[in-house]
């Protein structure tokens, strides 16, 4: 939405907001609106001229901009899904790769992936693990550092058992997304 105007219908002047977004209508979104676009009082002022014998004239400048846009639309599901995976990594200590990959499990293909010597600014101090679907090794921007390595190889704490490390990952399943165009 462009310019909202408000005639002050005795002056012949306007009282004009912007508010320098701009505004999509599609199928989610059928309005849009200001919340305080002036305070009652004001409104109601006769001396004002915005109301006059109890009618007042409001206008809209709306620009229609052709354009094609994609995008994804989040639908949420009224009942979600729960899923389990559990990925048992035996020998940890002798891993030599920077970055691995667990099996794909569950509909849409979830993956938890490993840089058992972590990753970014915790490269060489920390687990890193990232959870996501065909992520073969993501950016740094959503991988998490998980635990510090002195931590989890420390065996007081029960972490790594017999140079085993087990992952479990939940996810909940609460929405899908569709791609759309327009």
């Amino acid at each position: 939405m462009g310019t909202g105007s408000k005639l002050k219908q005795l002056k012949e002047k306007y009282f004009s907001l912007q508010d320098g977004s701009v505004k999509q209508f599609q199928e989610m979104k059928t309005l849009w609106g200001i919340k305080n676009f002036i305070d009652l009082n004001t409104f109601s002022d006769p001396l004002n001229g915005y109301l006059i014998d109890d009618s007042c004239v409001f206008g809209a400048e709306v620009f229609v901009v052709e354009k094609t846009f994609k995008g994804d639309h989040l639908s949420l599901m009224k009942n979600y899904d729960t899923l389990y995976h559990t990925w048992k990594i035996e020998k940890f200590s002798t891993l030599l790769e920077e970055y691995y990959e667990s099996e794909s499990f569950g509909f849409y293909k979830w993956n938890v992936g490993l840089y058992p010597n972590g990753y970014g600014a915790g490269k060489g101090n920390s687990i890193s693990l990232i959870l996501g679907q065909s992520i073969h090794k993501p950016s740094k921007k959503i991988c998490y550092n998980i635990m510090a390595l002195e931590k989890l190889k420390n065996p007081k704490h029960g972490f790594l058992v017999d140079d085993t490390l087990i992952i479990e990952a939940e996810v909940k399943l609460v929405g899908f997304v569709t791609k759309w165009s327009t």
